[in-house]
């Protein structure tokens, strides 16, 4: 049986659900019109993918070839002429792997030559590049220069705390997305989806003057007067 109490307490939470703010969420896509859409969640695109990319990459390859590790896998004349001797045939990775505990000084040295590498090459890489490539090109220097960015504050241990730098990979892995279906021919799709956001809030009271059933029936009961058996 649906009381009104029931009735009530549907009315107030249906009230109380209207009133929960909400927040707007961006939905990603990646769609080409040869080749339909890719999914965020491919392969493709995945973290893993990036990683295996990053580590097979050579500084002096073409960037049509792939995304380059600047932070890692820097080896020029100027690495050469600065790393300490018996070092200086290192990458930039292997170097600062080697001074990483002992001496904060070579480690922020090997940071400013890779840095200064990585810039160089980009203004090559604009010079040699057509109209037609600038697109994928700008897409994959900001996913260079964000991976660069992120472990060199890793490392260095400047991120405030840890969520600041979960975000921060977080917006790494986005760029390599972006890049990554742009090389393979998608254009990126964002569409906007507002979503009810959950708060944790108290029930909202029941009206004093609504009565619950089982005091109804309580009232009831004492306001019935006990019936007595007549003797003959």
């Amino acid at each position: 049986m649906i009381t009104e109490q029931m009735k009530r307490e549907a009315f107030d939470s249906s009230e109380f659900m209207k009133k929960q703010p909400t927040i707007d969420r961006e939905l990603v896509s990646y769609v080409s019109a040869k080749s339909g859409a890719l999914n965020p969640n491919s392969s493709e695109l995945s973290e893993k993918t990036m990683k295996n990319e990053l580590e097979q990459s050579k500084i002096n390859n073409d960037w049509r070839n792939g995304p380059r590790d600047f932070y890692n896998n820097t080896k020029n004349n100027e690495t050469i002429q600065a790393f300490f001797f018996r070092h200086n045939l290192k990458t930039s990775g292997e170097y600062r792997a080697e001074f990483f505990d002992k001496d904060v000084h070579q480690v922020t040295n090997a940071n400013d030559l890779c840095f200064r590498a990585m810039s160089l090459q980009h203004k090559a890489d604009i010079n040699n590049s057509t109209p037609a490539e600038r697109p994928a090109l700008e897409k994959l220097h900001a996913f260079e220069k964000a991976h660069f960015e992120f472990n060199d504050k890793k490392d260095l241990k400047q991120f405030e705390n840890l969520q600041q730098q979960s975000n921060a990979y977080t917006e790494v892995k986005e760029l390599y997305q972006d890049y990554k279906a742009k090389s393979l021919g998608y254009e990126k799709k964002v569409e906007q989806k507002t979503q009810q956001l959950e708060i944790a809030q108290d029930k909202p009271s029941v009206s004093p003057t609504m009565d619950s059933v089982k005091e109804k029936m309580m009232k009831m009961r004492l306001q019935q007067k006990p019936t007595q058996s007549l003797s003959v």
